[in-house]
């Protein structure tokens, strides 16, 4: 019985363990919806584009009949497009005015805080209904409620039907909603016949698995535009940054780990109730056998076996519901407290299993001759290694729980520090085209504050200055010719810069790398290699000073659009800041923090806010960190939860078979009564009898150990080919299994040896069974 209400305790535990982590995963993972393609302007610009904008008069974004013409295609649930914004001046903020469809919202999975989207017949309709960001409520309304109030600007007079809830910092890309009026195109000044401008983007939410598909026939689609040429698809990683995709692919890891560890949970419980139901059919075996004599029928025999049987398992299963109760109140840290609909179905899971571990032992019952169960029926091979199951899948688990939780935390280690996880910018440098800044001077980011930033919690830290307009490149024309070159003091080239392609990092003051996009334009006709030691010249475009700038270029970064907030694009120049350069305090300035990975990151980054903030009390506005690849903390806290659930849970399982296998031994020991008698006649000594017995249980141990350990590396390498990290095996693992075998086995055997010890000759010998 206490095997059974184990085995639901453990289902109860799994499962409380499983939904907690993939609830705490998923809503990191869900800052949007995840299926999603991004249409938007591709900043590094060209021909394609300087020829669009003199043929369509600048207007070069989307129309909301290509919008819904997007719809349309296969694989395409919906679009939504977010396109031109106008300013509006709010008390201490620039207030935006977005044009958007109606359901951006939706498609983004955005959360309302209150009130409702535009719905589709008021966008048609053109009503001046609007749905706003944080930041425009607190500065129309203050602590009112903006439900049904207007919003006048010199852009026109709009409805609040609804307000957006505050943009996860996270999602850099999104924040400017906080500080944005959601305006229909029909609503707008222009209405829906004009296009927007190139700032629009439009947001494709397509079936889950067409991703691919979906994403070639939207690039096939702008093929057919005027704007041919100006925007590029991207997806998920390439618009947010990996942080998002990086939390989905745990998620999606994570998923298959809980469903393998539940299923060895399932079936070393049907395993080890198999073992029990049957030991206990057969030690009725005469009782049966006799009814039968008698002239019960194969059906009585049945349902008698049956409801035995299935009390045992309801008790039972009742039983695990309170003990995984009772488990997770003491051990909240661990174990969740399962919740109701949790509990409900370990239950049904005990029931079930319950069934299924009866079948065979139920057909035992049934199908056994009278006459054989008047007689002496072995113990047979088969029988013992159903004993031994317990024991096997409880070793599986352990395996299995150390591999997957260790193979997940070296592999999201890994991630971490390929995406910049323990990465701050404090910045006056909008990133995104659409992100809002005060405007009140900017932010608290100066080399004074570089230098006095002595923090214990960074690890590394830089200041890098962005100068947008002062160079070109000779011969270029029009946007191609700006130079973008980054000034950067400090350590940023060990840890915030793009992966180089060739080359190296410049050390020292005349030396540049350039990004790959800038290649193109800087050195036509030549490849990364090629330009790596030459020398690259610019020219004045603006301002006073020298007619011209020479670099050397030592090094070429990756190129490609936009990835993470504070990162450089593929078309800046990076150099070490010297005295021949504009200061940086007169430059708009990023402020790169890394933080050691032993430190607590959101404690520090908090601390750090408040440094910055309390140096410029009054005069700007607060400090506020950006996070490049996202605050990865709670991921790698919910693993860790996940992982000691998990082993607690394989420490579970082989007390389930620590049971089944005692069960084994007790009935060992019953069935060889008559040997044992022999053995003490002849000279056996009690000592003797007893390291007899432990030492057939500590031989059946590790012959489980063993078969456990196989089985769990099997399911070790089942997990790795469903989730996102390689298969994580420890040897040493292999030597604990083998110990815990032996311990439990040796445990499990303690007492049936005793009491075979302690059995008297004469009375051995008088009752065989």
């Amino acid at each position: 019985m206490l095997s059974l209400a184990l085995a639901v305790c453990a289902a109860a535990l799994v499962w409380g363990v499983a939904d907690r982590s993939k609830q705490a995963i998923r809503e990191l993972a869900n800052a949007v919806r995840p299926n999603l393609l991004i249409v938007r302007s591709d900043p590094r610009g060209g021909d394609a584009q300087r020829r669009a904008f003199q043929t369509l008069n600048g207007e070069v974004g989307f129309s909301t009949d290509e919008v819904a013409r997007l719809k349309t295609l296969p694989g395409v649930q919906n679009a939504a497009l977010r396109g031109a914004q106008f300013f509006a001046m709010g008390q201490q903020y620039r207030i935006v005015q977005q044009v958007a469809t109606a359901n951006l919202p939706t498609v983004l999975g955005l959360p309302l805080e209150r009130g409702r989207t535009v719905t589709a017949q008021e966008e048609a309709l053109g009503l001046p209904f609007t749905v706003i960001g944080q930041i425009t409520a607190r500065e129309y309304f203050g602590s009112g409620d903006p439900l049904g109030q207007r919003v006048s600007t010199g852009l026109g007079s709009f409805r609040v039907v609804g307000v957006l809830k505050e943009i996860p910092r996270d999602l850099s890309e999104l924040r400017g909603l906080d500080a944005a009026m959601l305006v229909g195109a029909r609503a707008n000044p222009g209405g829906s016949a004009r296009r927007d401008f190139a700032a629009s983007t439009v947001f494709v939410q397509y079936a889950l698995g067409q991703r691919d598909a979906v994403r070639a026939r939207v690039t096939a689609f702008l093929e057919t535009l005027p704007t041919a040429g100006i925007y590029t698809v991207q997806t998920a990683e390439e618009w947010l940054g990996a942080p998002r995709v990086f939390r989905q692919e745990i998620a999606g890891g994570l998923s298959s780990a809980v469903t393998w560890t539940v299923l060895l949970a399932l079936i070393a419980a049907c395993a080890n109730l198999a073992n029990l139901f049957t030991l206990r059919v057969l030690l009725r075996r005469r009782d049966l056998a006799l009814r039968r004599a008698l002239g019960a029928t194969r059906l009585d025999v049945f349902s008698d076996v049956a409801l035995d049987l299935m009390r045992l398992g309801a008790f039972g299963s009742l039983l695990g519901a309170v003990l995984a109760l009772v488990v997770g109140a003491l051990l909240p840290t661990v174990f969740p407290v399962p919740s109701p609909t949790v509990l409900l179905l370990s239950v049904l899971a005990g029931l079930l299993v319950t069934a299924l571990a009866g079948a065979y032992p139920t057909r035992l019952a049934v199908l056994t001759p009278p006459m054989v169960g008047l007689r002496d029926i072995p113990i047979t091979t088969a029988r013992e290694a159903i004993g031994l199951s317990g024991l096997v899948f409880g070793v599986a688990t352990l395996i299995a729980s150390l591999a997957v939780s260790g193979g997940a935390a070296q592999w999201v280690q890994t991630r971490i520090q390929e995406l910049g996880g323990q990465r701050v910018v404090f910045t006056t440098i909008t990133g995104p085209f659409d992100q809002i800044r005060t405007i009140r001077p900017k932010l608290p980011v100066n080399t004074a504050d570089f230098e006095a930033l002595t923090d214990p919690a960074i690890q590394r830290k830089a200041l890098v200055g962005l100068d947008a307009g002062t160079w070109k490149y000779p011969g270029a024309q029009g946007n191609d010719a700006i130079a973008l070159i980054a000034f950067a003091r400090g350590q940023f080239f060990n840890f915030a810069s793009r992966p180089l392609i060739a080359g190296r990092a410049p050390t020292r003051a005349g030396e540049a790398t350039i990004g790959a996009d800038a290649l193109a334009v800087a050195f036509p006709g030549k490849s990364a290699a090629q330009v790596v030691g030459q020398a690259l010249r610019l020219e004045r475009r603006q301002g006073d000073g020298a007619a011209t700038k020479t670099f050397e270029v030592v090094g070429v970064t990756r190129g490609g659009v936009w990835t993470h907030f504070g990162d450089l694009n593929g078309n800046i120049i990076a150099t070490p800041d010297s005295p021949d350069n504009p200061p940086l305090d007169v430059l708009p300035r990023d402020l790169h923090l890394e933080l050691r990975t032993d430190v607590d990151f959101q404690p520090a980054v908090r601390r750090l806010e408040a440094l910055l903030t309390a140096r410029h009390p009054g005069t700007f506005a607060p400090a506020t960190a950006v996070y490049p690849a996202g605050d990865l903390s709670p991921v790698r806290a919910t693993l860790e939860r996940a992982a000691l659930g998990y082993r607690a849970t394989a420490v579970v399982m082989l007390l389930i078979g620590a049971l089944g296998l005692a069960n084994l031994m007790f009935v060992r020991v019953e069935r060889r009564r008559g040997e044992i008698g022999v053995r003490r006649a002849v000279g056996a000594t009690r000592q003797q009898v007893a390291k007899g017995f432990l030492a057939e249980s500590v031989t059946l141990g590790v012959l489980g150990g063993v078969v456990g350990a196989v089985l769990g590396v099997g399911t070790v390498f089942a997990v790795a080919l469903s989730s996102p990290w390689n298969a994580f095996l420890d040897p040493s693992w292999f030597v604990l299994a083998l110990l815990v075998s032996a311990v439990i086995a040796s445990l499990a055997g303690s007492l049936p040896a005793y009491l075979a010890s302690r059995l008297a000759p004469v009375e051995a010998l008088r009752q065989r069974e």
